[in-house]
């Protein structure tokens, strides 16, 4: 079996007469983890404990999103790869299990959970004629709860199997759920045989009240639930903004691209861009007595914005690929939280631009890196087409012709029937919408040709209405386009240049930052609705890092250049550095964890979900490097 890791989950407290929100669903799981157990309420019928006039857990009425933009902590994780049991849930209408079945083959995905197996302990009924008395059953299901972890760095090897926190299972029998509380359970439980009430001895501490670990005396102690731990997300929190500001952010990134005239990577992997800055009008220059336009000065500057190497980042997550589709090139739609459609903004002559979205040059961006825009290139047309609230399609704007305005004989206006608008892309310009237009005969000095009648002469000519083109691209995205390694490679710098620089990029991070992106589908229903992606959860999946090399990647990239001292003493030089130089002392994170026993290996991660985050970790050393010894002109 290979690595097992640290990742995220939703810690909540556990309160049976009010049940907070669901901590464990979207995480892939059955169960719930909570950091505190309370005493049940008294019974008032039905299996469990559980009131018998109650249609459904509480938290099963609350949004999803909730839980997906709660605190995040970290719990044990897949590296990916390794073979594990699957326990696959059928549910009813109502959420209750109807069975459960196991595959011992699964092969797990990089960042899923390691889901608990062990059985939630519960007061079972014994039915005896008319006499009912209870006894201690164990849940027929594994509670399947995700395992929060104890951080290695903070407090090193707490004597459990990967620093996993003890669990106090719980089974409600009338919903079939098992309820963790985090917390070591001593002794057997004891089950009342009139009243059904459990008593049960748990030990809060890890360390109890003036006891002492790892040389430190805690006056307080540190209860279990402290050792539960969260990413930091920083200025990575711009992940949750609408998505029509990352849009923007890309659209402004492929703009630069665009205009550079060379292209390259700064020792952090970013995107460095050399652009000429020319003077807006030219210039006469009487030695040449020709009109040049004058070159101002030419900047080269890294990709440095957070918000647009977010955006770079999840684009190809995505797509594989920089390359945005004609489809999506309409206009950025900001009102999809409410205000007026983006449609009808464009009929507006105040309304916002109707300019298409900027699309990657691929000829420019694959002489310098192939791997950004490695699609079969295409040639298409776009225009805009308006669609009945049937989904027919029909003309946009139709004549008035009782005008607001009485001077006017008639006026355009949007059609009535007209519901929607979008972008429509096309092969050829043939297929746009197109006008016949009889136009008179010129002879070769301009002048119209008159038959012999003494009139012109006229020819049918067609005009197209495209609203652009032609364009050099892909008409759509395709499935034939995925992430391979070379993608996976800029993707990490992209994350570093977009995370905190003086924190650090954990697999918490990787794994709850593509959640909220939606590069994991974690919440809501796919679109045809069959598959519940909060019980069915889908990762990302990171196998294409096979066999990451730090010294190999960062001593073939450019090397800063920072002020070395010399062997004068008092002299500095400026010295170009290789980033794994160990006079450096830069402060790389080691990830690597053997998945024997769990423990950090301290050596880098080189495969999988943990290679990846390693890269991106590892950048982002890099850029804390850079901005603090590098030259400042020479960043």
């Amino acid at each position: 079996m290979r690595a097992l890791v640290w990742m995220v989950v939703s810690i909540f407290v556990l309160c049976l007469v009010l049940p907070a929100s669901a901590g464990k669903g979207y995480m892939g799981g059955q169960g719930t983890v909570v950091v505190e157990e309370e005493a049940p309420p008294p019974d008032t019928g039905g299996d469990g404990g559980m009131p018998g006039d109650i249609e459904g857990p509480l938290n099963d009425n609350m949004s999803p999103s909730g839980s997906l933009f709660g605190d995040l902590y970290k719990i044990l994780r897949y590296q990916g790869g390794e073979t594990h049991t699957e326990y696959i849930f059928t549910y009813d209408e109502v959420g209750k299990i109807l069975a459960v079945t196991e595959d011992p083959t699964a092969t797990a995905i990089g960042g899923e959970p390691v889901l608990s197996v062990g059985l939630g302990l519960y007061a079972a009924e014994v039915i005896n004629g008319e006499e009912v008395t209870y006894e201690l059953g164990w849940a027929p299901y594994p509670s399947q709860c995700v395992q929060p972890v104890a951080d290695f760095a903070k407090w090193g090897d707490i004597g459990r199997p990967f620093n996993t926190l003890p669990l106090v299972m719980t089974y409600d029998a009338t919903w079939t759920r098992t309820e963790c509380a985090v917390g070591e359970l001593i002794g057997d439980p004891i089950v009342d045989e009139v009243t059904g009430a459990i008593t049960t001895e748990v030990n809060e501490y890890f360390v109890q009240p003036m006891g002492e670990w790892n040389g430190v005396t805690y006056c307080d102690g540190v209860l279990w639930a402290d050792l539960v731990d969260e990413p930091h997300f920083g200025r990575l929190n711009l992940s949750r903004a609408p998505e029509a500001v990352l849009q923007a952010a890309f659209d402004e990134a492929i703009n630069n691209i665009n205009n550079a005239t060379s292209i390259s990577r700064d020792p952090a992997g970013r995107l460095v861009l050399t652009t000429d800055v020319y003077a807006e009008f030219p210039v006469y220059d009487a030695a040449t007595q020709t009109c040049t336009v004058e070159l101002l000065e030419t900047t080269v500057k890294a990709i440095d914005s957070p918000l647009e190497n977010l955006a770079l980042y999840v684009k190809l997550l995505q797509d594989g690929h920089l390359v945005t589709p004609g489809d999506e090139r309409e206009p950025i739609d900001r009102s999809k939280n409410g205000g007026i459609p983006l449609w009808k903004m464009l009929e507006l002559t105040d309304g916002p631009s109707a300019d298409l979205r900027p699309t990657v040059d691929i000829d420019k961006l694959a002489a310098f890196f192939p791997a950004l825009v490695d699609v079969t290139p295409e040639t298409y047309y776009t225009y805009y087409a308006c669609f009945t609230e049937g989904g027919a399609e029909t003309p946009c704007m139709c004549e008035n012709l009782d005008p607001v305005q009485p001077e006017l004989e008639s006026e355009w206006v949007m059609c009535t029937n007209v519901v929607d608008r979008a972008l429509v892309v096309v092969a050829t310009e043939e297929e746009c919408p197109s006008t016949t237009v009889d136009e008179p005969v010129l002879d070769a000095y301009g002048n119209p040709v008159l038959d012999e009648n003494g009139d012109p002469v006229t020819v049918a000519v067609i005009y197209y209405h495209c609203e652009g083109g032609p364009f050099e691209g892909l008409m759509t995205d395709s499935d034939l386009y995925s992430p391979d390694a070379a993608d996976l490679d800029f993707a990490a710098a992209f994350l570093a240049a977009a995370a905190p620089k003086y924190d650090s990029i954990g697999p918490d991070l990787v794994v709850y930052l593509n959640s909220i992106l939606g590069v994991n589908k974690v919440v809501g229903t796919s679109e045809d609705g069959l598959t519940d992606y909060s019980k069915f959860p889908v990762y990302f999946n990171y196998a294409a890092i096979t066999g990451y090399d730090r010294t190999a990647d960062f001593d073939a990239r450019t090397q800063p250049t920072i002020l070395v001292e010399s062997t004068t003493a008092g002299t500095w030089v400026e010295t170009p550095v290789f980033l794994t130089d160990p006079l450096l002392g830069v402060q790389f994170q080691d990830l690597g964890v053997d998945g024997t026993n769990g423990f950090p290996t301290y050596s880098p991660a080189t495969v999988d979900f943990l290679g990846f985050t390693q890269m991106a970790d590892d950048n982002l050393s890099t850029i804390k490097l850079v901005h603090t010894y590098q030259i400042p002109g020479l960043r």
